[in-house]
């Protein structure tokens, strides 16, 4: 008996491991791909503010320590400045995170047709589609650039309450916005734009993926799922404890509260799908 469990364990790892590296195989090139534009799109707005600030450095306010009174003098628009920049660099991000949305809800309808061996009959006007991307691109970006402006302007209050010199803010602004292009490669920090492209890409997957079982079991055939992790150290507890649960209720919550992956900025689990009926079979 105790072979045999041992066994079934081992069959568990290994369904895990596949069920890992597929998800892996599915969002890299989506990944990838959003990255290399988010990067290209913090770069442009980086130096369109600079060249705008550049043009207005006569107004930093010398001497100023006070930076709530600082932002209040008149004629000092440098956020109202980023903001017309923002709105000018908008389509930059918009258009890819919206591509990248489609291509990874679509990818994760699919895995769930293909490992339910399922013909889905599912594209993006069906209303969950509709619901879930109607949007969404929009509003992300709106939160990505919401975001920056906090960035930036937390760099002009220390720079007011510290008596830094024009030339000090703006060059700060310009590596703020290179790290958020690159991170910083020495101290071995992921750049927002990988980070964003993770996120972005993984939320729209395993939507698409629970969407697609939830229309199989709309069907009338019942679905359940289980967490998958990446099996490794740097899991961290409560992805842990969402694997532990086992297989649930396809509505149900897992222990974090999360329906479906990711559970967290730059979580690398997936969630795995099988109709009901297996476990009585198995």
């Amino acid at each position: 008996m105790g072979d045999l469990e041992e066994i079934r364990r081992a069959l568990v790892r290994l369904e895990e491991a596949a069920g890992f590296a597929q998800y892996r195989r599915d969002l890299g090139p989506i990944e990838r791909r959003l990255q290399a534009k988010l990067k290209a799109a913090f770069r442009t707005e980086g130096k369109r503010y600079r060249a705008r600030l550049d043009r207005v450095a006569k107004k930093w306010p010398h001497g100023l320590t006070d930076a709530e009174e600082a932002l209040e003098l008149p004629g000092f628009d440098w956020l109202v400045i980023l903001e017309s920049v923002q709105a000018s660099t908008r389509d930059l991000y918009e258009g890819p995170v919206s591509a990248a949305h489609v291509e990874a809800y679509r990818r994760g309808i699919r895995s769930a047709a293909v490992a339910l061996k399922y013909d889905l009959d599912f594209d993006l006007l069906n209303p969950r589609a509709a619901s879930y991307l109607t949007g969404r691109a929009a509003a992300n970006v709106a939160g990505i650039q919401a975001t920056t402006r906090r960035e930036i302007a937390r760099i002009l209050e220390k720079g007011f309450a510290e008596g830094w010199s024009y030339s000090r803010v703006a060059g700060e602004i310009s590596r703020r916005y290179e790290r958020f292009a690159v991170g910083v490669p020495q101290e071995h920090l992921r750049s927002r734009a990988e980070l964003i492209a993770v996120q972005e890409s993984a939320e729209a997957y395993g939507q698409g993926n629970l969407d697609g079982a939830r229309e199989i079991d709309a069907a009338g055939i019942g679905m359940e799922k289980s967490w998958g992790t990446a099996g490794d150290p740097r899991v961290d507890q409560p992805c842990r404890d969402n694997e532990a649960a086992g297989w649930i209720g396809i509505d149900e919550a897992f222990p974090t509260g999360a329906q479906r992956e990711p559970d967290h900025i730059a979580c690398r689990c997936f969630v795995r799908y099988r109709r009901r009926e297996l476990e009585a079979a198995a």
